[in-house]
């Protein structure tokens, strides 16, 4: 049972050093100015859409209205 506990604590502990890092190399990209604005991402997704319903208008349509 001991054992079991144990375990269950070391790789609790090795999750979070895990996010730890994670978190670290978001902030180092944020501070080293590695992001964009999110409202680059509408402008990317609505300048694609438009690429994709030229492509393939009636299939967009049709998952529209679902």
């Amino acid at each position: 049972m001991a054992q079991s506990r144990m375990r269950l604590f070391y790789e609790r502990e090795r999750h979070l050093a895990s996010l730890d890092t994670a978190l670290a190399r978001g902030m180092a990209d944020v501070e080293g100015g590695c992001v964009q604005p999110a409202g680059r991402f509408v402008e990317l997704t609505d300048r694609y859409k438009c690429f994709v319903e030229a492509a393939f208008p009636a299939s967009l349509q049709e998952r529209d209205e679902l």
